[in-house]
């Protein structure tokens, strides 16, 4: 099999002996997807929402309008595009604009978006920030939940008339339109009281924010293989919410048949979504089709600093006692840590990327330095599975098929 690699490390096609890939991708069966580019298709889904009235009757002239740009949005400069473009297509006068963005790689790319619309041109104010959650000053006050808990969101979603979260749905996602928009909006506080929280919980929690918050329209991703976009949805936030779950479901989820002695997973896109909590999420979709003392390999560009959680494995001495206190912290990187730790506990995990490898090798990963190691790794194993984007792919081993016997 040859695999291209992710763009990060530089997109080359590499020879790999004996594997043989997982369909990453797929479709509602009977339905053609929308196709097309992503700025189209946003603008699409805007123009025609499930459950709610098109964009132009919900905006005014001299309206504020808030766009919450949520976490791992693919394409996201094009999809910023499609958001603009539907926007001016209202024919209002005088809005003014806002794009929150989680972090700087995210408030380029929607920097780009706004020079690729055009927006400047017709009068319309188009203007990008980035959400602080450790800024008190920055946040305002949305209602109480019904648990007595405050909610607070970033004052510039708050003071719009119109906001508009704009989120990515995952593969198993059947939680909350309002996933992307809470808590990554709200201030660290909230969003650590929330890390390890039960899914139904957060989802829950979730909804009852983003009513708060006043959020009658939703626009949803669904990501396509590579890094696209593969269905665009927009409109009322529970019907939004179902579709996007079924046609993410359809898109991403896969069953393995014959489990393998390695397991090779990438993270592709941009550059943006090789982040550790994506590189956490390959390597627990890579689990399920791994055969019991098998080896994981991950190719994928993950330039973000390690936070407190991940910082307890640097170097352990017991992995087990580095994850349960990791489980504890009320950190970002929590999750991952954990994933990671219990992952190199059950095998061998290799990684991929431009990471300085004395760091790679401290967190208990095996490096590997070129793409000639990988191919001879994979040439070494004999048996590989291949999972390109499998940061997004739900894997399900199938019980009934039989194991290889990884002589």
């Amino acid at each position: 099999m040859i695999l291209k690699l992710p763009s990060g490390l530089g997109g080359q096609a590499v020879d790999l002996p004996g594997a043989r890939p997982i369909d990453g991708a797929g479709q509602i069966a009977g339905e053609t997807p929308p196709g097309g580019a992503p700025a189209q298709q946003v603008r699409a889904a805007l123009e025609a929402p499930i459950g709610y009235p098109p964009l132009r009757q919900a905006v005014v002239p001299g309206d504020h309008v808030a766009l919450a740009l949520g976490p791992d949005i693919p394409a996201l400069a094009e999809v910023v595009r499609g958001l603009l473009e539907a926007l001016q297509a209202c024919g209002c006068d005088g809005l003014t604009i806002d794009l929150l963005t989680l972090g700087a790689d995210d408030a380029a790319s929607a920097e780009r978006g706004v020079e690729a619309s055009g927006i400047g041109a017709s009068g319309v104010t188009a203007r990008v920030s980035q959400h602080n959650g450790d800024d008190d000053s920055g946040m305002a006050f949305a209602g109480m939940a019904r648990d007595g808990s405050a909610v607070s969101f970033n004052r510039v979603l708050l003071d719009a008339d119109v906001l508009i979260p704009v989120g990515c749905n995952g593969a198993d996602e059947d939680g909350s339109a309002y996933a992307g928009l809470y808590p990554a909006f709200a201030d660290r506080a909230t969003a650590r009281r929330l890390a390890g929280t039960a899914p139904a919980d957060v989802a829950a929690a979730q909804d009852e924010a983003g009513w708060l918050a006043g959020a009658a329209m939703v626009v949803r991703i669904v990501a396509a293989a590579g890094g696209g976009v593969a269905h665009a949805l927009a409109g009322a936030p529970e019907e939004v919410a179902a579709r996007a779950a079924e046609i993410s479901r359809a898109t991403w989820r896969r069953t393995v048949g014959e489990r393998s002695r390695l397991v090779l997973v990438t993270i592709g896109g941009d550059g943006r979504e090789a982040t550790w909590g994506a590189l956490a999420r390959a390597v627990d979709a890579a689990s399920a089709g791994l055969l019991p003392g098998g080896a994981v390999a991950v190719c994928a560009d993950v330039t973000q600093p390690l936070g407190k959680s991940l910082g307890r494995l640097v170097d352990a001495e017991d992995l087990g006692d580095a994850a349960r206190r990791a489980a504890r912290d009320q950190s970002w990187d929590a999750q991952p840590a954990v994933t990671l730790a219990k992952a190199i506990g059950r095998g061998p995990v290799f990684l991929l990327s431009r990471r300085n490898p004395d760091e790679v090798e401290s967190l208990g990963l095996a490096p590997i330095a070129d793409p000639t190691e990988l191919s001879r790794l994979a040439t070494r194993m004999g048996d590989c599975l291949v999972i390109e984007d499998a940061h997004r792919v739900a894997i399900v081993a199938d019980a009934a098929a039989p194991m290889r016997s990884g002589g």
